[in-house]
């Protein structure tokens, strides 16, 4: 018989950077207290740049027209450099226990990112992964982003996916350490200017993805 593990799945719809890491910290003190099961936030942020922790004590300078297109700039405790979140592209921050679903961290990574790649095959793309940049790759540019944070066991932060997301605001920094020019979504690489893409829509079908990974470990 499969052992079913006890998920929630909490779709917060558009928030701002500060409410979803506040809800974030929020599921993560009540699962370590026992009062809430492992989590995942789905969500979309408005407009922000953060900067991860091997960027901690960095001065880091931005084009002006960062500041010109009203986004801002947030620490962040995710591992990684620079990343773009924004209207248009899906964000899932998992706050689980790492060792109720996998033998380590590493395992979780490779799982999620084999995950994306099977979805993503599903849209006829021909997804692969890069061993120096975390994440998933189409063509010569990237599609997903994944930074994660462990601490006592549980992680948090995650994952975000480009649907069709502004891939201009990508010219005025470097995301991942990488040139903007490395950054697509979904629109983009199926190369269809007439195809409709739900971000709810993919978003609840990423999810179920997933869900089904997780709960069936």
């Amino acid at each position: 018989m499969t052992n079913m593990k006890k998920l929630d799945v909490i779709n917060l719809g558009m928030v701002s950077y500060g409410e979803g890491l506040e809800l974030m910290m929020h599921r993560r003190a009540l699962l370590l207290d026992g009062r809430a099961p492992d989590t995942l936030l789905v969500l979309s942020h408005e407009p922000v740049i953060t900067k991860g922790r091997q960027l901690k004590n960095t001065l880091v300078t931005f084009d002006p027209m960062i500041k010109k297109m009203g986004i801002q700039v947030r620490d962040a405790d995710r591992g990684g450099l620079l990343t773009y979140h924004g209207p248009g592209q899906i964000v899932i921050y998992f706050i689980i226990r790492v060792k109720e679903y996998f033998k380590g961290v590493r395992e979780m990574v490779e799982a999620i990112e084999a995950v994306l790649v099977v979805f993503l095959r599903a849209f006829k793309l021909d997804p692969y992964l890069k061993k120096e940049h975390p994440g998933v790759w189409v063509g010569k540019k990237k599609l997903a982003s994944l930074g994660l944070r462990v601490s006592q066991g549980v992680t948090t932060h995650g994952v975000s996916l480009n649907v069709n997301n502004d891939l201009g605001v990508y010219r005025y920094f470097e995301p991942c350490g990488l040139s903007g020019e490395t950054q697509t979504n979904l629109k983009e690489a199926l190369n269809n200017s007439s195809m409709i893409l739900d971000c709810d829509d993919i978003a609840a079908r990423l999810v179920d993805c997933f869900v089904k990974r997780l709960t069936q470990a």
